[in-house]
């Protein structure tokens, strides 16, 4: 009976996921204590991130040109929804994760903030994941297409909700950092903006046939219509009329007779 509840524990425990709980104190040591003061005072489950802790995590990475997990390995997160059943247990720590990049913002500024530079976010989702993932970096990376599979690692912040497209709430990690760690897949299955190369080669097509039908035409040889002809001026006045009108009226001389009046003399 040991034997068997030992294995049945075992079985549960393996079901659980490969994500390994951190533990508690020293993984939070990369992050000054100013920091992690201010993450945990964060709220998770509201619509904006609008949050003291998030500044904070920002400011960090803005001063800090070293990548998160500078200092320690970061916790591999194969379940995301670990993340956001303990948030607590992982806020401010450095997490990896991978995903799909499913939207990304033009980079943005807080006017209340900027100090902070220019940031950019992308979403990513996962096949097997129930929920999303934000990742707000400080770097520009909007030029990462859409449908690329990436890793991410960074500062786990907290879990926000967000609106979908029925209106409903659905939750979201979010994650700070630098940029990704690596791009694994860079084929784009879907982007923001429609691709315009189709439109670019069908105008060009259409030119060149519109191109060789006028050459076509240029080249052929007319055909003229000689009875269509008409004289683009009046013709000259001509004298050969009443030349003959006036030799019909003068009187026929013979030259028989003048020729042997000739001979005569």
């Amino acid at each position: 009976m040991p034997l068997f509840v030992m294995t049945t524990a075992l079985a549960i425990l393996a079901s659980t996921g490969s994500t390994t709980r951190p533990s508690s104190g020293p993984t939070l040591q990369e992050l000054p204590t100013k920091v992690r003061t201010a993450l945990a005072e964060s709220r998770d489950g509201t619509l904006d991130f609008d949050q003291p802790g998030f500044y904070a995590v920002i400011e960090q990475l803005v001063r800090e040109p070293r990548p998160p997990g500078h200092r320690q390995p970061a916790t591999k997160v194969d379940d995301w929804r670990a993340l956001a059943e303990r948030p607590n247990d992982y806020r401010g720590q450095v997490v990896q994760l991978r995903g799909t990049v499913a939207r990304r913002k033009a980079p943005w500024q807080l006017l209340q903030r900027p100090a902070l530079g220019w940031l950019t976010q992308i979403e990513l989702t996962h096949n097997d994941q129930p929920l999303a993932c934000t990742v707000i970096c400080t770097e520009d990376v909007s030029d990462v297409p859409v449908g690329s599979v990436i890793d991410v690692t960074g500062y786990f912040v907290l879990v926000r909700d967000y609106l979908d497209g029925k209106n409903a709430r659905r939750p979201a990690l979010l994650i700070a950092t630098h940029g990704p760690a690596a791009i694994l897949q860079t084929r784009s299955i879907g982007t923001d903006e429609p691709s315009k190369l189709p439109w670019l080669v069908a105008s060009i097509a259409i030119g060149l046939v519109a191109t060789w039908v006028i050459l076509r035409r240029a080249a052929r040889p007319r055909q003229l219509d000689l009875h269509a002809l008409r004289a683009t001026q009046p013709a000259q006045a001509s004298l050969a009329d009443d030349f003959f009108e006036w030799a019909d009226r003068e009187p026929q001389t013979d030259t028989t007779d003048a020729q042997e009046t000739d001979d005569a003399s």
